[in-house]
């Protein structure tokens, strides 16, 4: 008998999902492990997909209706009080997160913020600061110059000038306390006080970061070193640069993680370690923007958030598990672009981790702070977590196969959809047996010169009632003839216990052997 009549029945199981997310190369070229889609899941230590946490309002309501609100930070009284500070649009906030109330503490919108002193101190576009505590409330610092961002470095304060000024390429610097002047530190002198860095580059200084034992001074396309010693900075000081053709959009894109630092620029995330950066989605994930109407009210952030990198990319978040290695994508209505994780207390240590974060949208009804739990369970939010995979040809790309039914091994509660897909040979001739894979509807989105170019789809639902997610082994009866084939799976979820988490563990093919290439062209 001839053997290419032989069909040879296998079944194929597709259980390693620990390279994550791959969209840059072709999803027929990716490897076994990964994924050419993967929507609102992350990879578990179990090694299964699991439901990401939920996001939700926070329920803190806002000190101005209509008016966008940031997050700058958190303020911690030596109590264990934590407070929110956050600006609307002319004015800068704290929100008592154990008595949950605004407080207004400025009369402007605060443009940098550090804790020092168990103050709050901070900074804006135009001459002038402020501190702030619970006690004494507000006190002005009338020489801090105008600046765009603060921190603090060896008890003494230092800030960089505003984008779009003739500023952008300075940084100042406050006197040091001393014995005869405990409040030093708030006095600053914007004459001898003062360093320009790559002077005339066209260059804006983006983000400053105190590090162990220097400055890192980013900027829009370089990064810079300031050190100086014990002898003072006007004696010592130097500034070397560290990096050429890589910096940081803005100050919102950089972010400490352990003992280093994530960095976005361009459209490559870099992990700053051991003084060097280090690519972490090259060839691996492309960052895409996303249009929106009105403009989101940010373009470009990047938070760190229980061992994740998040990168909200213009209407795209994007999301890193720094342990892992591995990437996935959430999708939220509610646009969530920055998150800050609170610090926690003493009595915290094992509990989950808490952020609270704010939107990009333009739509005001957006305008809220949200909160994250490192939790699948706990938090409402409906979304649909999607897993895509890679194309398959099996190692057989010359040969006809059959796809006899394939099953996936998850656990869920409510309507699961599951669909395979015949990639369609483009360009090629209509016959029968490809319109044999396809349903009317589907052939009624098609035109008579393009009967077979769509990828044909068999989609399958499957109901799994239950209070709370079950483990289940759905068999899904797809008889479909194929060279190459990808499957997607669908389920729904709400962030609380009656469906979450939904993970998938394995998806697993029956296949077999049908033919080899006809003569000729196929």
């Amino acid at each position: 008998m001839d053997s290419t009549s032989i069909a040879r029945t296998r079944e194929i199981s597709l259980k390693d999902f620990s390279g994550g997310l791959n969209n840059y190369w072709d999803p027929s070229s990716i490897s076994d492990n990964e994924v050419s889609s993967l929507i609102n899941m992350d990879f578990s230590t179990t090694g299964a997909l699991q439901s990401r946490p939920p996001i939700a309002d926070s329920s803190f309501g806002v000190p101005v209706s209509g008016q966008y609100i940031d997050i700058l930070g958190y303020y911690m009284t030596s109590a264990g009080v934590r407070y929110i500070v956050a600006t609307t649009d002319a004015k800068t906030w704290v929100f008592n997160t154990v008595t949950p109330a605004w407080t207004e503490i400025w009369a402007y919108k605060a443009t940098g913020y550090v804790q020092y002193a168990e103050e709050v101190v901070l900074s804006k576009a135009s001459t002038g600061g402020t501190r702030w505590n619970p006690t004494t409330g507000s006190t002005a610092i009338s020489t801090m110059p105008a600046l765009d961002g603060l921190l603090v470095y060896r008890d003494r304060m230092f800030g960089w000038g505003p984008l779009g000024t003739s500023t952008q390429t300075t940084f100042y610097y406050s006197n040091v306390i001393t014995l005869a002047d405990a409040t030093g530190v708030y006095t600053w002198d914007t004459t001898n006080n003062v360093a320009v860095v790559g002077r005339g580059d066209g260059q804006a200084i983006t983000m400053m970061i105190a590090d162990t034992d220097k400055i890192i001074i980013f900027k829009s396309a370089s990064t810079y070193i300031f050190t100086y010693l014990a002898s003072g900075i006007a004696a010592s000081g130097q500034i070397d640069l560290f990096q050429a053709g890589i910096g940081a959009e803005n100050k919102e894109c950089v972010a400490a993680y352990r003992n280093g630092y994530v960095v976005l620029h361009d459209q490559t995330l870099y992990q700053l370690q051991n003084n060097g950066f280090i690519p972490l989605n090259s060839q691996k994930v492309v960052f895409s923007t996303k249009s929106a109407s009105p403009a989101y009210k940010k373009n470009f952030a990047l938070s760190v958030f229980a061992d994740r990198a998040l990168v909200w990319f213009s209407g795209n978040l994007y999301v890193l598990n720094l342990l892992t290695g591995t990437w996935s994508q959430w999708e939220s209505t509610t646009n969530l672009a920055f998150i800050k994780q609170m610090p926690p207390i003493s009595t915290e240590i094992l509990s989950n981790e808490i952020g609270y974060g704010v939107t990009a949208s333009g739509t005001s009804s957006n305008w809220k702070i949200y909160k994250i739990v490192n939790t699948p369970v706990g938090l409402t939010e409906s979304f649909t977590c999607k897993v895509k995979t890679k194309i398959y040809d099996f190692e057989t790309p010359v040969e006809w196969k059959r796809l006899f039914w394939w099953a996936a091994d998850l656990s869920a509660a409510g309507t699961v959809t599951a669909k395979a897909y015949v990639v369609a040979l483009s360009g090629t001739n209509t016959t029968w047996d490809t319109l044999d894979l396809t349903t009317w509807d589907e052939l009624d989105t098609r035109t008579w010169d393009r009967l077979s170019d769509a990828d044909a789809v068999v989609t399958t639902t499957r109901t799994i009632s239950a209070d709370i997610p079950q483990r289940a082994l759905l068999k899904l009866e797809n008889a479909l003839r194929f060279r190459r084939i990808y499957f997607e799976v669908y389920l729904n979820c709400d962030g609380t216990s009656a469906t979450a988490p939904a993970q998938i563990f394995t998806l697993t093919p029956m296949i077999g052997i049908k033919a080899k290439v006809t003569q000729g062209v196929s």
